[in-house]
C-alpha cells in the first residue's frame, strides 16, 4: 500500500537516529490494533472480510504531518481530510495483503482490492476501515478456515484483541482467536530475532508470521 510503504523509510530513519545504530532486540516501528469482520451469506458462504486498523498515536501524528492535515478543534477530521486519507489507503502496492491472509482448507485465498475505505480519528488515533471481497464466495460449512493477521516484514506489530464479528446470516458460525504467544514461540526463532537489529530484520523472509494472531472459524 502506497501510504504504508511510503512512511516506512522515514520512520525507520527516525528510529535509527534515536538508537544510534545500536544493536537491539528486533521489534516493530508501528503498532496497529486490528478488528476483523466476516460477511457471511444465507447459505453460509464467506463473501468478504471487513478490516479495521487503529494506528498508534505516534504514527498517527506522522501520517497527519506527512499529509499536511490538522485535526479539527474537536479532535476529528474534516470531510476533505477523510477523503484524502481514504484515497491514500485505497492505492495499494501489488503484493500487499492488508496484514491479513485468508486460508480455507489450507489454501491461500486471493481477495479483491479494498473497497468502502473510510478514515477517521478516534481519541487521537488514526482508524482506517475497508472491505475485501472474495472473487467467488466460499462455503464455510464444516470448512477449516483461518485468517492470519501480521505484517510479513514486522515493521508493523498488528494485534487482534477480540474474535471477529459475523455479519449476515451467521447464527451457526463460530470463531476462535489464537493470540501470538511468545512463550510458545520456537526457541530457534527467538534466538534469531534477538541477534537482529532493525535493518537486518526486514531481510528475513516472512519474519512477521512468527508474531501472527490467528483466527479460526467455520459454520455448521
Amino acid at each position: 500500500m502506497t501510504r504504508v510503504c511510503s512512511c516506512l523509510t522515514a520512520i525507520a530513519l527516525t528510529l535509527f537516529i534515536l538508537a544510534q545504530a545500536k544493536p537491539v532486540q528486533a521489534h516493530p516501528h508501528v503498532f496497529v490494533d486490528a478488528k476483523i469482520g466476516l460477511v457471511v451469506s444465507e447459505d453460509r458462504r464467506l463473501e468478504a472480510i471487513r478490516i479495521v486498523w487503529l494506528f498508534d498515536a505516534f504514527h498517527t501524528l506522522y501520517i497527519l504531518s506527512f499529509d499536511g492535515i490538522t485535526p479539527t478543534a474537536e479532535g476529528g477530521l474534516t470531510q476533505a481530510a477523510k477523503a484524502q486519507l481514504s484515497k491514500s489507503y485505497t492505492d495499494w502496492q501489488r503484493g500487499f495483503d492488508g496484514f491479513a491472509k485468508l486460508l480455507i482448507g489450507g489454501e491461500l485465498i486471493k481477495l479483491d482490492i479494498p473497497s468502502n475505505v473510510e478514515a477517521s480519528l478516534v481519541a487521537g488515533q488514526l482508524e482506517v476501515s475497508f472491505t475485501r471481497a472474495l472473487p467467488n464466495p466460499i462455503s464455510l460449512r464444516d470448512a477449516a478456515a483461518q485468517i492470519a493477521v501480521y505484517d510479513e516484514t514486522y515493521y508493523h506489530a498488528v494485534t487482534v484483541a477480540e474474535p471477529p464479528d459475523f455479519q449476515g446470516d451467521a447464527l451457526k458460525c463460530k470463531s476462535t482467536l489464537i493470540p501470538f504467544n511468545p512463550d510458545a514461540q520456537d526457541r530457534d526463532v527467538q534466538e534469531t530475532l534477538s541477534k537482529l537489529n532493525r535493518d537486518e530484520m526486514s531481510a528475513v523472509d516472512g519474519i512477521g508470521a512468527s508474531f501472527a494472531d490467528r483466527i479460526t472459524f467455520s459454520c455448521a
